[in-house]
C-alpha cells in the first residue's frame, strides 16, 4: 500500500472509530439502553479502535518510525479490565458478574483484534 493510501486509510479508520463511539455514547445516554445493542456497539467500537491502531502502526512504519510497543500483556489486561468494567457499569452494576464480565470482555477484544488483522 502506498503512502497516500495509508494516509487515507488512517483518516478513514479514525472517522469510523469516531462514528461508532458517538453511536455508543448515544446508546449509553438513553434512559433504558438495550443490553444486546450495547454489547454490539461496544464490539463495533473496539473493532474500529483495533483497525485504526493497526493502520496507524502501518503508516508509522511507512514513514520510517517505529510504532510504540507497550508491554502487550499489561496493555491487554488493562483493555480487558476497562471493557469488563464498562459492561458491568452499563448493566447496572449487578453483583456476582465479575468473572462473566471479564470473560465476555476477553472474547470481545479477541474478536475485535482478529477482525482488524
Amino acid at each position: 500500500m502506498e503512502l497516500d493510501e495509508l494516509r487515507e486509510a488512517y483518516r478513514s479508520t479514525w472517522l469510523e472509530w469516531a462514528r461508532r463511539t458517538d453511536a455508543l455514547q448515544q446508546m449509553i445516554d438513553c434512559r433504558t439502553p438495550d443490553p444486546a445493542r450495547l454489547e454490539h456497539l461496544l464490539l463495533a467500537v473496539e473493532q474500529s479502535r483495533a483497525a485504526h491502531n493497526e493502520t496507524r502502526d502501518r503508516l508509522a512504519r511507512a514513514l520510517g518510525h517505529s510504532p510504540a510497543t507497550p508491554n502487550e500483556a499489561a496493555s491487554g489486561d488493562l483493555r480487558v479490565r476497562t471493557m469488563a468494567r464498562l459492561m458491568w457499569d452499563l448493566a447496572g452494576k449487578p453483583k456476582g458478574t465479575a468473572e462473566s464480565d471479564w470473560k465476555r470482555a476477553e472474547i470481545m477484544l479477541e474478536t475485535a483484534a482478529t477482525a482488524a488483522r
